[in-house]
């Protein structure tokens, strides 16, 4: 338990979850558990500290689903309580870390306020699985975190010939809704939530797929393949050099970013505002690179669908995510690390040393 404001609140972490779901029989194992060996980062770089110090073997748990009776939904990201008015922090962004993060608390208290006491009255009789929390609706968590899930509720569909109901934004922007239908699921499938306070017969749990950066190969690698298979054949002449240009995001920029594409135009790169393209587009334009290069953020997600990549990724001297570092290393992609001053929370780049450290990973 933990106090928020003077108010005591009950949670249970992934083990007791597990413990009460065996006791139930309502347990069900997703995958097999997983190991992985990160990849030594390219020489000619300059890794910053968070790489360096990684661990290089990586090992997961075994993955797994469950459900729970009678329990509720509540707040903007749809928390999950047990009928024994426990939070379920499996369901929550961040899992059992929501009980050691500050920030990961505060998430949650904005959903406390709105819902914890509140009673919803009448039972729903659907049967729901949540692929809603704090961080659902950007891209990276979206893909990497909430997509896979659907795993996890195909192996529920098997075992117990339930179909549940995914609860989704409400606010659900084309490129979600296009990945939804990627990975083989339309509105028809969805619930969009209100950040009310709901009951449901049965509430459906799937284990995270990523613990902070060591994200599942496994899950990757499944909705890798759904996702191609059901994607459109674009035909555009995509340069096989990627530049992400973050010039339409609200943080992590490169300040001097016109003459760093510049110069790593007589590289071959080309850039790429990502806001600006479809998903199939992106899954296109990423399926076909064979290097990626930007500055750390969510558009380097899509090297899920490169096939045989080098990734470089430009790191400011406040990021300390390995997260991408790790996806590479999983799905079998040569993997450098650029460190640069920032300034704030952006970077102004040295373009002569960049493109020289580039050239040299690329050779």
């Amino acid at each position: 338990m933990t106090v928020f404001n003077s108010a005591v609140v009950d949670w249970i972490d992934r083990k007791e979850l597990v413990e009460r779901a065996s006791q139930r029989g309502r347990l069900w194992p997703v995958d097999e558990s997983e190991t992985y060996e990160l990849v030594e980062p390219l020489p000619g770089g300059s890794p910053p500290k968070a790489i360096q110090r990684t661990d290089r073997t990586v090992s997961l748990d075994r993955p797994f689903v469950c459900d729970l009776p009678n329990a509720t939904l509540f707040g903007p990201d749809a928390v999950v309580r047990t009928q024994e008015n426990d939070i379920v922090l499996e369901a929550t962004a961040h899992g059992d870390e929501t009980a050691r993060d500050g920030n990961c608390k505060r998430n949650l208290f904005r959903n406390l306020v709105s819902g914890y006491r509140q009673r919803s009255g009448d039972v729903d009789d659907r049967i729901v699985c949540p692929l809603v929390d704090s961080w659902a609706r950007t891209y990276f968590h979206w893909i990497v975190d909430a997509l896979p899930k659907l795993q996890a509720v195909e192996r529920y569909v098997a075992e117990t010939g339930d179909v549940p109901q995914l609860v989704v934004p409400q606010r659900l922007p084309s490129w979600m809704e296009r990945s939804l239908e990627l990975a083989g699921y339309d509105r028809d499938d969805c619930i969009r939530w209100d950040g009310s306070t709901r009951s449901f017969e049965r509430v459906v749990v799937p284990s995270l797929r990523r613990e902070v950066d060591a994200v599942s190969i496994n899950a990757l690698r499944w909705l890798r393949r759904r996702m191609l298979a059901n994607a459109d054949s674009v035909e555009r002449d995509w340069a096989s050099r990627v530049y992400i240009s973050r010039s339409e995001a609200n943080s992590r920029e490169v300040l001097n970013e016109s003459a760093l594409v510049d110069g790593l135009s007589s590289l071959g790169f080309e850039s790429y505002v990502l806001e600006n393209l479809s998903v199939d587009e992106q899954i296109s334009l990423f399926s076909q690179a064979d290097a990626v290069f930007g500055l750390h953020g969510s558009g380097f997600t899509n090297i899920l669908f490169a096939e045989d990549a080098t990734v470089v990724e430009l790191f400011g001297s406040r990021v300390r995510s390995t997260v991408y570092y790790h996806m590479a290393s999983g799905l079998g992609l040569g993997y450098g690390a650029i460190a640069a001053p920032s300034v704030d929370e952006n970077v102004a780049v040295d373009v002569d040393r960049v493109t020289t450290q580039l050239q040299k990973m690329l050779d």
